[in-house]
């Protein structure tokens, strides 16, 4: 392939003392750069894996502008990943073992052993999330992860689910850190400093897992609150993600390393990298299709919905009829709304593309399952429907703990995901109309738990409405007093009284 930089062997090398020889005279002489292959790029680096036994992954730090040029002059951006790996090397975590770095001018390489091909962490989670012996192992991985992470004394700057792999070996899973540059001493003990990173998982996340992982990080004392805990985490989480937001909004209007923009005559698209554009415009030719013969989803004066196939994948084509214009359109607000909830964190389906066309415009969405919330509990028997309900009391209560607010709370937006989903046994559907601001204020609660308890078939008892409840306080960190007096304002068209009124009506209890 061609050489990921000119003039490879002009760089200047440190090596480490246990670097093998045979790795450092390919450094050295350049020949790593013929069979490198390019596996991340942004606007500071480049990442290349350097196939062999034992392979290389070597970064190269190119510093773009006039500032960081001037950082690089001082400090170069891959001796310092080079004495943050010694440091956490030395320090016991499960670091890849670095080889060197290698200085020309303001451009300097940074070279480690390969782990191999693994899944970071989120990606690993949702795998085995479903599978119960392999929850547990990945678990058991994670504690042993945070426990060393915690007796080092480090602290890591980018500390989140995509910078921890999981490698697969024989003795199991095993937790590996990356990206270490900018790692270093540091005494504070914080629940953020040592757990932070846990909020990833959330809320798949359950309370003794929670309480697993708290406490092997040291966040938690043995006994204590680690709920409480748990849903400060996920506030300071919320507080970061809503300062880093302005640049991820722009990159997801723009091209950019999570989107690429084309432009047709159907309007302009934007589609969330890998998702192709001829699959996108399949997807659109599909839906017209569907619109013709009248098979739709949903159909009113707003939107309509369609379910198409894509190269044996399954998707949601949602269509806006009158989105509004500028920074107000609806499609714009669905987009954006939808790539914040789902990665990770959250169990939203996730939007594949954005059509903005002149007149109207459409998404290509996940397709998580085919039937809601409101028909499966009317359908299914009470112990099938538990799950379900605790699954959606948990989602809600993770959205309101990361002053998240969604405003159609309707069950048929929650969807019974497949069989195998590892996001939760419940998906939200509809991200339209969500805000991420101002933090979520007892009269929201109320109106949140108004709504969904008022929209759950009459098939549902009283008894299940108030497990919903106490799985919500739970999940959201309040204490019982809170949770009789946000039920005791609960307008009387919801919960209890829809129940009642059905029982009054003749309709058996389950």
């Amino acid at each position: 392939m061609t050489s990921p930089l000119k003039s490879p062997e002009s760089f200047r090398w440190e090596f480490a003392p246990s670097a093998p020889s045979f790795l450092r005279q390919s450094l050295v002489d350049g020949t790593w750069a013929a069979s490198a292959v390019l596996i991340k790029r942004n606007r500071l680096r480049q990442v290349y894996r350097v196939p062999g036994s034992p392979g290389m992954v070597v970064k190269v730090h190119s510093p773009p502008g006039w500032f960081e040029r001037l950082k690089a002059r001082w400090r170069p951006a891959g001796r310092r990943e080079y004495e943050s790996s010694c440091l956490a090397c030395d320090r016991g975590l499960a670091v890849p073992a670095p080889l060197g770095y290698g200085v020309r001018g303001v451009e300097t390489l940074s070279a480690a052993v390969d782990v191999g091909v693994c899944d970071d962490l989120a990606a690993a989670w949702a795998r085995v999330a479903g599978e119960p012996c392999g929850r547990a192992r990945l678990l058991e991985a994670l504690v042993v992860f945070a426990r060393s992470y915690a007796s080092a004394g480090l602290r890591h700057p980018d500390l989140h689910a995509g910078n921890i792999l999981v490698a697969d070996g024989p003795a199991g899973p095993r937790c590996v850190l990356v990206d270490l540059a900018g790692v270093r001493p540091c005494r504070d003990r914080s629940a953020w400093a040592v757990a932070g990173w846990v909020t990833q998982l959330a809320p798949s996340l359950r309370r003794r897992e929670v309480s697993a992982l708290l406490s092997a990080g040291g966040a938690v004392e043995p006994g204590g609150d680690a709920q409480g805990v748990y849903v400060d985490l996920l506030r300071r989480q919320a507080r970061s993600a809503a300062r880093r937001w302005p640049g991820r909004r722009r990159r997801l209007l723009e091209e950019s390393s999570l989107c690429q923009c084309h432009r047709d005559p159907d309007g302009l698209w934007r589609l969330s990298r890998p998702f192709s554009l001829e699959a996108a415009r399949e997807a659109l030719r599909q839906h017209r299709a569907q619109v013709s013969a009248g098979r739709l989803l949903k159909d009113d004066r707003k939107r309509r919905l369609s379910r198409v196939e894509v190269g044996g994948v399954s998707y949601v084509v949602k269509e806006f009829l009158k989105p509004g214009r500028g920074p107000w359109r609806a499609d714009r607000r669905s987009w954006l709304n939808h790539y914040r909830l789902a990665p990770a964190r959250f169990p939203v389906c996730r939007c594949h593309a954005w059509l903005a066309g002149r007149d109207g415009g459409v998404l290509v969405l996940e397709d998580v399952g085919a039937r809601h919330l409101q028909a499966a509990s009317g359908e299914l028997p009470a112990p099938a429907r538990r799950p379900l309900l605790a699954s959606a009391a948990r989602l809600l209560a993770a959205l309101h703990s990361s002053s998240a607010v969604p405003h159609d709370l309707k069950a048929t937006n929650f969807v019974e995901a497949r069989h195998g989903e590892p996001r939760g046994a419940v998906c939200m559907v509809d991200a339209d109309a969500v805000r991420f601001w101002g933090g979520v204020r007892p009269v929201e609660r109320v109106r949140a738990l108004g709504q969904f308890l008022g929209n759950l078939p009459a098939a549902v008892s009283r008894r299940e409405r108030l497990r919903f409840a106490v799985e919500y306080r739970r999940e959201a960190g309040l204490t019982p007093a809170v949770l009789r007096r946000l039920l005791a304002a609960v307008p009387a068209t919801s919960g209890a009284a829809v129940a009642a009124r059905a029982r009054r009506g003749g309709a058996s209890r389950p």
